[in-house]
């Protein structure tokens, strides 16, 4: 599991997230390689997708063969993958983020609210700040306070990342903007901590925390204002 930290503003969506691809035996998190896309722009869509690699790969292989991207029959194909929670290790997280009537909306299929589909609709003169994955919480409030000191969007996701960084979170950030078009605007080595969390316990989860600041994201340098 890694972390994905969206930021969206009215007509816009940021999303970042790490490539770290880890095993897990015994409760313990071993990382095997820094190699790892959570990121994907399939057709008029851009969508997190981490967990178990096996059913990742099923779940993007399925979407990719969509004639359209639809949360509703993707949850009903992870439904029937007949996941099982093991040692409150969630084994497939999904943020799907996709234009509907030129406004962009984003989806979510996690498998804490047994793959129903959640959905945040657009806001206005706000920022929401949204975050799945591991350590949700603490990247919910690293964003907010980059955000409130009106930091630039590509250095909030470093920050956020930089930090955060261990066994889990690591490897390449990948920045994506979604607006009139969806490109990649970022991709750089996160600032990796000679920390190991072998022996230090904590609940993976792929809750999507949410916050709105009253901040807009503005400006053709990726600024707050």
């Amino acid at each position: 599991m890694s972390l994905c930290l969206i930021l969206q503003d009215n007509n816009r969506i940021f999303m970042g997230s790490d490539s770290a691809l880890i095993s897990i035996k015994d409760n313990l998190s071993t990382r095997f390689s820094i190699e790892g896309q959570k990121i994907f722009k399939i057709k008029d869509s851009l969508i997190f997708c981490s967990g178990n690699i096996s059913k990742v790969e099923k779940v993007i292989e399925y979407i990719n063969n969509l004639i359209e991207i639809n949360p509703y029959e993707i949850s009903s194909f992870v439904k029937k993958l007949n996941v099982e929670k093991k040692n409150n290790i969630f084994s497939i997280e999904i943020v799907i983020c996709k234009k509907i009537d030129e406004k962009i909306e984003i989806f979510q299929i996690s498998e804490y609210n047994d793959f129903n589909v959640l959905q945040y609709e657009k806001i206005i003169d706000s920022v929401r700040i949204l975050s799945a994955g591991i350590k949700t919480k603490e990247s919910l409030e690293i964003a907010e306070k980059d955000v409130k000191l009106k930091k630039n969007v590509v250095d909030i996701f470093k920050n956020t990342f930089d930090s955060l960084s261990c066994e889990e979170i690591g490897g390449n950030l990948e920045i994506w903007e979604f607006s009139d078009k969806i490109k990649n605007i970022y991709k750089g080595n996160i600032l990796e901590k000679s920390i190991n969390l072998k022996n230090e316990k904590y609940n993976l989860h792929s809750l999507v925390g949410e916050l709105i600041v009253g901040k807009i994201l503005a400006g053709n340098q990726l600024t707050i204002t």
